[in-house]
């Protein structure tokens, strides 16, 4: 029977089929199937975040409510870009590591490269920063590490954050700033419970300096009425400054300082 069909219709037949398999393979997914499916690796995400867009059965999924949902072809088509960019990304940190990794640098070292540093060595941005908040601009820095130049207008404040593992050192050549770091007392016992110290601002003049040991939890802000200038370095860093994800207080500038090193 199936020779009496042209080969037109046996095409349209085909078409047919494909598509009412397209759609069922772009049904809404419930959120524990896409769960189970993820930790099969039957899925993927985009990336290391949660509910970031997952490749699952060849297409991209987003979440709505307790479903997930395919995208359409244009989304489809730019999670694809999305995805090579993350790659490219995770692929240069991985590189970077590596290399910091293999030129390790000491907490002296870092201070000693703030302290040789001087305003005409700022990124533009930074020597004539205006606006309510903070601006900063990259400098460049030894083998395997990052550093950054910071303007703080009066009262802007980099929040409560740490460098992760990074071994860190800055130094104010402007204005103040305050220092404030968390500290927990780690129990004598097995049994007790660790605790938090109070908390004590230091005041920071032109001209000190100050290591900043990996995963200290602290913040920085400008507690004068005038302009603060700052520098920062940090050993085994990533690419993007650890103040960006700080809301409202840091303004990034992407052009880079002329610092020799």
């Amino acid at each position: 029977m199936a020779g009496l069909w042209t080969a037109g219709q046996r095409a349209r037949l085909e078409d047919l089929a494909s598509s009412v398999e397209s759609r069922l393979s772009a049904a809404p997914v419930d959120a524990a199937v896409m769960d189970q499916a993820l930790e099969s690796g039957d899925a993927a995400r985009l990336g290391d975040f949660p509910d970031t867009p997952v490749r699952y059965r060849g297409i991209w999924w987003v979440r709505v409510g307790e479903y997930w949902r395919a995208v359409d072809d244009h989304d489809q088509a730019q999670f694809d870009e999305d995805a090579d960019r993350y790659q490219l990304a995770m692929a240069s940190v991985d590189g970077l590591t590596s290399i910091a990794l293999a030129h390790p640098v000491s907490s002296e070292q870092l201070l000693e490269y703030v302290a040789r540093l001087s305003r005409q060595d700022l990124p533009e941005q930074v020597q004539v920063a205006q606006g309510p908040t903070a601006v900063w601009g990259q400098l460049d820095a030894p083998v395997g590490c990052g550093a950054w130049a910071v303007a703080w207008a009066p009262g802007a404040t980099a929040d409560w954050h740490h460098h992760g593992e990074s071994l860190a050192a800055f130094a104010v050549m402007e204005g103040e700033l305050e220092y404030t770091e968390q500290r927990t007392l780690i129990p004598e016992k097995p049994d007790d419970a660790a605790r938090d110290l109070p908390t004590v601002p230091r005041l920071m003049k032109v001209g000190e300096r100050l290591g900043i040991r990996a995963g200290r939890l602290h913040l920085l802000r400008n507690p004068g009425d005038r302009w603060a200038l700052s520098v920062h370095v940090g050993w085994l860093v990533h690419p993007l400054s650890c103040h960006d994800h700080v809301p409202g207080a840091i303004l990034v500038e992407n052009a880079a300082g002329q610092v020799t090193v």
